[in-house]
């Protein structure tokens, strides 16, 4: 009897730590994961060594002008469930953007990242009779125990923009 009410427990803590840490319409984690799992207590600085990489789907608002704010939610979630399979901590950040985080020890983020890339552009999306493409853009940058968040969050930012500015389609 002990035991099956410790397993319902733990299903309803479950449950509910979804609730808190999981973004309802990607199921990627939410900032209040990230902020949890990565930073310090003041939030302003990381408490561990890795990689984050920045992610921007690019041209969101021409996808929801042209074919409505539902599809536009359907490139957003398609994009999480794609990043989701190269890295096991992925951030709904923003509206269209995400955050990766890789351990220092995972090798090849640069090469999951671009193969992710040029698997998505390559991806045709519908909208009733209309056919069309969507990109994002990355940036990768590694952090320390201590930096400031501000600071890495900015490097990976431009290094996307720079990226974003190579590959326009």
């Amino acid at each position: 009897c002990i035991i099956e009410e410790t397993k319902k427990l733990r299903e309803e803590i479950d449950e509910l730590q979804a609730l808190v840490y999981k973004d309802t319409l990607t199921k990627c984690f939410n900032r209040k994961w990230f902020e949890d799992k990565y930073l310090d207590a003041d939030k302003t600085n990381f408490s561990k060594d890795g990689v984050l990489v920045f992610v921007d789907l690019n041209r969101l608002k021409r996808i929801n002008d042209d074919y409505g704010h539902i599809v536009g939610d359907k490139v957003i979630r398609y994009l999480g469930s794609k990043l989701q399979k190269i890295a096991s901590s992925v951030v709904r950040f923003g509206g269209d953007e995400f955050l990766l985080f890789f351990e220092k020890n995972e090798s090849h983020q640069e090469e999951k990242m671009l193969e992710a890339y040029n698997f998505f552009k390559k991806t045709k999306f519908k909208a009733e009779n209309n056919e069309f493409k969507a990109t994002f853009a990355y940036g990768l940058s590694e952090f320390k125990k201590g930096d400031a968040l501000n600071a890495v969050l900015d490097d990976a930012d431009k290094k996307m923009y720079k990226f974003k500015e190579g590959n326009r389609e």
